[in-house]
């Protein structure tokens, strides 16, 4: 049995661009951010790249799940260092019908790595197996926004349910 394992997209890994461009097809995606990548890296030196990423304000990081040489999924997180609040969302997976991995360890990595105190996750209304597990969890389902259903969790909220198990 393989493991899968979660890594962040870097633009200058001629293997996850790879990997990214098999997903969008794949995936039947339109987004095209395999090429956008590609085209940024060309015109933006690596240095500069991770430079301005530790010092903007603004947090725009696209994460992976990868096994077997393969991206088997992928999401979005946006959001804002002085704020400390982020949004997730879930890149399109076709034929979808199990719960999303990538959701409960992009949750964690915004947290707990780039220190978010409020992380809203957008899913897909037909994702049904990932919906029952974020209400499950004690996920905020705050409604429909832009046709997906948005959670809430936020840092203090997850503090005080670790107190309550313990």
């Amino acid at each position: 049995m393989s493991v899968s394992s979660l890594y962040v997209v870097n633009p200058y890994n001629d293997t996850h661009i790879q990997m990214l461009k098999e997903y969008e097809k794949t995936n039947e995606m339109s987004t095209n951010l395999s090429e956008q990548l590609k085209q940024m890296v060309s015109s933006i030196p690596e240095e500069e790249y991770l430079k301005n990423k530790k010092n903007r304000n603004e947090i725009e990081e696209r994460l992976f799940l990868e096994k077997d040489a393969t991206m088997i999924d992928s999401c979005l997180i946006q959001g804002e260092k002085d704020m400390k609040t982020g949004r997730i969302s879930l890149s399109p997976q076709k034929g979808i019908t199990k719960r999303r991995k990538i959701v409960s360890l992009a949750i964690n990595y915004a947290l707990n790595t780039l220190n978010l105190e409020e992380v809203f996750i957008m899913i897909d209304p037909t994702d049904k197996e990932t919906i029952a597990y974020l209400k499950q969890n004690g996920y905020e389902c705050l409604g429909e926004e832009q046709g997906n259903i948005l959670f809430l969790t936020e840092q203090e909220e997850r503090i005080i349910n670790k107190r309550m198990i313990a």
